[in-house]
């Protein structure tokens, strides 16, 4: 760890089908540039369609294949943790696999890594939309809340 001379808070713009729905997203990453001129990064691995994921060490190459687009883009913020500190919060998290879309996705470990605070926009963005669409279509809220083992098919068939 001691090649390891900057780092950065990184994003690359991802699709997700969801139930026939394409929804674009960020997944995000914290890029790690060594002495010689190599970099790799840590990332929690997998997708919106498969919500369990692990925190690893990847090539930038994986990480970029995951991609619709190859646009690496940097994220910056006023204050940033010292790169020891970001090197030494980044490592420990390697090999969790507590992903959770919205408390514990990438971008929450990006920036917890790398300002020392949990968030996540996208998560947040995310939230607010549920919200707004519980209080104008409660009856939807309460069909996606039920599981869907348990939904009362309400249409009629024509005989």
């Amino acid at each position: 760890m001691s090649n390891i001379v900057k780092a950065e808070h990184i994003q690359i713009k991802r699709i997700a089908l969801l139930g026939g729905l394409t929804v674009p997203y960020y997944h995000h990453a914290i890029r790690f540039y060594n002495k010689d001129g190599t970099d790799f990064v840590i990332h929690y691995t997998g997708d919106l369609s498969n919500l369990r994921g692990e925190v690893k060490v990847d090539t930038l190459k994986n990480f970029i294949a995951t991609s619709s687009e190859a646009q690496i883009e940097v994220v910056n913020y006023e204050k940033n943790l010292p790169l020891e500190q970001v090197i030494k919060n980044a490592f420990s998290r390697v090999g969790e696999c507590a992903y959770d879309l919205m408390k514990n996705n990438c971008e929450h470990l990006a920036t917890a890594c790398f300002y020392g605070k949990s968030y996540s926009k996208q998560a947040q963005s995310l939230q607010t939309f549920l919200q707004f669409l519980a209080i104008m279509n409660p009856e939807l809220t309460r069909q996606l809340q039920t599981p869907q083992n348990q939904r009362v098919n309400t249409s009629v068939s024509s005989q």
